[in-house]
């Protein structure tokens, strides 16, 4: 089993909370992974560091040990991040850039193009990162700033807004709305829905439009990891998708439809960082971000289909 950061960072703030709810909410993040986290870290040091029971978390002794070297570990760690930043990366010739394919793409291409112009020397390298793991890879320095779906708020992040669009809901062509060219919420009523795994609370309920109507007797939609998982629920009828309407430009040879929902709040494309960053490089591609996407907003609210 490989052990990480996120497993001793997972693990501080548990025993800094003592207690999962409290933790996974101080991380921004769903409580199953953060008990997945604790409990492969246990098995691969053969110990338990946490007693827990339905009312309260204790550390053990195995526990009060390892909390006190995990904090110097992670201070290490952020240390020599801060020093080799200062050392050499404040003007770096390299941006690990981070993107989902179908919601990042009509954004991502032509500001990485116009970047590129304005700094050829500066290499962007592109890193597709899925909905469950975006969060933690700007936090661990995977990427350096990474293309987001809002909701986003984490203290260690800084956020600019870079376009809002129009939520969707994706179903196949043979669908009873396929024909529809918008929806209001309530007509997803007797429908199952897609649930984000892994999902922030308030992240999964955004992307599932919760609360909303539901008719009586319908059950919760599968869980999907990705977009391919999304894809494919969405093309056996097992379930419809709520997305943001650009994605259409991404499905357009797929046998899928992507109607707008017009009666709830539209969704914003993020760009993130890790809010400690001194990148002037960063700063630049942050600059160039937000004035392409100024520009293309009336092009993101009607991409043809």
């Amino acid at each position: 089993m490989n052990l990480g950061l996120r497993h001793f960072r997972y693990f501080v703030a548990v025993a800094e909370e003592l207690s999962f709810t409290g933790a996974a909410k101080r991380l921004h993040m769903a409580q199953p992974p953060l008990s997945r986290a604790i409990r492969e870290l246990e098995e691969a040091l053969g110990v338990t560091l946490l007693e827990r029971t339905t009312r309260s978390v204790a550390l053990t002794p195995a526990g009060r040990v390892l909390l006190e070297e995990a904090r110097e570990v992670l201070s290490a760690f952020e240390g020599a991040l801060g020093h080799a930043r200062q050392a050499g990366r404040i003007d770096r010739q390299r941006l690990s850039v981070g993107f989902r394919p179908a919601t990042s793409l009509p954004l991502l291409e032509p500001i990485a193009r116009e970047f590129r112009g304005k700094y050829p020397l500066v290499e962007i390298d592109p890193h597709r990162v899925e909905w469950t793991h975006q969060i933690e890879s700007l936090i661990n320095g995977e990427v350096d700033v990474s293309f987001l779906m809002g909701p986003i708020a984490h203290p260690d992040l800084a956020t600019h807004a870079l376009a809002v669009v129009p939520r969707a809901v994706a179903t196949p062509l043979d669908h009873p709305l396929a024909e529809r060219t918008t929806v209001e919420i309530a007509d997803l009523a007797p429908y199952a829905m897609a649930v984000p795994k892994d999902a922030a609370p308030e992240w999964s309920e955004f992307w599932t439009a919760t609360p909303r109507p539901v008719a009586p007797g319908m059950e919760q939609g599968p869980v999907v990891a990705n977009a391919d998982e999304s894809l494919a629920v969405i093309l056996s009828g097992t379930a419809l998708v709520i997305t943001i309407s650009t994605v259409r430009s991404y499905y357009r040879d797929s046998s899928i439809h992507i109607i707008p929902i017009s009666d709830i709040e539209p969704a914003t494309i993020l760009l993130a960082h890790r809010r400690d960053s001194t990148s002037l490089t960063l700063q630049e591609f942050c600059k160039v971000a937000q004035d392409v996407s100024g520009r293309l907003q009336a092009d993101l609210l009607d991409i043809p289909s």
